[in-house]
């Protein structure tokens, strides 16, 4: 769980209307990378957790002992775009599904980190678990990571022991 918390914190996207621009930091918290809404990386990857999200279902119903850090990024509405923000602890109940706040959100002021949350399955930009550390879903993380320098591939590795095929 301390892994997916981290990979939550590395990793949070904001789409706005704007051009892709250089991420920005805040002291403590996630960089943010804001990318267009047209963004064709980002939106066919959204597609492809959206399509794929059974896969989540099927295992987070029924978890083997290496799979671990279920979580599912959420758009959020702001005064000027959507915040995707990470929902972490993912759990079904009774056939609803919840979990709780797992990054400081940036523009989404009505939100605090840990805030327990209801998720709707329709409404969802990204979804990923690990298993024995490999990354499985995170498309948009992927989208990321593709971009990286294998330098700083290599330092995302060995900073959060998460690895991608």
């Amino acid at each position: 769980m301390k892994s997916i918390l981290k990979i939550s914190i590395i990793i949070l996207i904001i789409c706005s209307c704007n051009n892709y621009v250089d991420k920005k930091t805040r002291p403590g918290e996630p960089d943010i990378y804001q990318l267009s809404s047209e963004d064709i990386e980002m939106n066919t990857a959204i597609d492809n957790a959206k399509k794929s999200f059974n896969d989540f279902i099927k295992a987070l119903s029924n978890p083997t002992k290496s799979q671990n850090g279920f979580s599912i990024k959420v758009p959020f509405s702001t005064d000027n775009g959507t915040e995707h923000i990470w929902i972490s602890k993912v759990q079904l109940d009774s056939g609803k599904m919840f979990g709780y706040v797992g990054n400081v959100p940036d523009k989404v002021k009505n939100l605090t980190l840990g805030q327990k949350v209801i998720i709707d399955k329709d409404n969802i930009s990204d979804w990923m678990y690990l298993d024995s550390n490999f990354l499985v879903g995170g498309f948009t993380i992927r989208v990321l990571y593709n971009k990286m320098t294998d330098t700083e591939k290599k330092q995302f590795e060995n900073e959060n022991k998460i690895y991608i095929k």
